[in-house]
């Protein structure tokens, strides 16, 4: 999710070239230390430039975040996403969020995001959020995620590809599970959080790798992302030949591992 709303912001600000923002998350220790590492490194590569904080930090931690030496400025991480908060030009485009929308972005809010995307060639739609289980409870009728999905893949019959993340298996209803198991353009790919769980992870890793190994040989539609590597269905990490575009689904016939990559 902070990867599409910084990318919204980037677009937001592009005429703004003396801001550095950092889009911060405090989920994790960790992830507010990056944020103070952040600031820092912002003040020292763009020294006339001026660091803004937004993001979960910046709400959660905003006496700590604030107190920061490198730190000009904080925008709150609900207004972000609206061009008043920054004070930039008056002809931005308008953003409302009111009633319902305070919370949850109804169907057609999604359906005009996923049409913009689709235009310039996007192949893999993916449903992010912080708690995104809970889509649909403050609208009328309070429509399950499920139905968003399956509103999704009927409206866009040409969409090659849908991923969710962020997804609390605790709530999840059974209708997924049906998409998951027999819709073919539903990425069997959920990503469930597991803070802290060291032990776990380290178990998981060698299932991983013995998994991985079995794909071996096999034939995968992969979707190319930036750094040269890229995803099948399963989720399975593939490196690419060099050259292969962002965004673009090839299929790779990967022969073994290479640092922990199908390859």
């Amino acid at each position: 999710m902070n990867i599409a709303e910084s990318e919204r912001m980037r677009t937001m600000l592009a005429g703004e070239n003396d801001l550095v923002v950092v889009n911060s998350c405090a989920v994790t220790g960790e992830a507010l230390s990056q944020t103070r590492k952040g600031n820092r490194r912002a003040r020292r590569d763009h020294p006339s430039a001026r660091p803004v904080v937004t993001g979960c930090a910046s709400a959660i931690n905003r006496a700590e975040i604030g107190a920061i030496d490198e730190v000009d400025a904080l925008v709150a991480n609900a207004a972000k996403l609206d061009p008043r908060a920054w004070n930039i030009a008056a002809d931005a485009p308008p953003f409302t969020r009111t009633g319902s929308l305070a919370r949850t972005r109804a169907f057609v809010a999604v359906q005009r995001e996923i049409e913009a995307h689709l235009l310039v060639g996007t192949n893999e739609i993916v449903l992010s959020g912080v708690d995104l289980n809970s889509w649909g409870h403050d609208l009328t009728g309070a429509p399950r995620l499920s139905e968003l999905v399956t509103a999704i893949l009927t409206t866009f019959p040409t969409l090659p590809r849908q991923r969710r993340s962020s997804v609390d298996g605790v709530e999840v209803d059974p209708a997924p599970f049906e998409l998951l198991a027999h819709e073919l353009r539903v990425m069997l790919h959920l990503h469930l959080s597991l803070q802290r769980a060291a032990a776990l992870r380290k178990r998981s890793t060698v299932r991983r790798t013995a998994w991985l190994t079995s794909l071996v040989g096999e034939t995968l539609p992969v979707l190319a992302e930036r750094d040269g590597t890229g995803y099948a269905p399963n989720y399975a990490r593939v490196a690419l030949p060099p050259g292969t575009a962002a965004g673009e689904i090839i299929e790779v016939t990967p022969s073994g591992l290479r640092e922990g990559l199908l390859a």
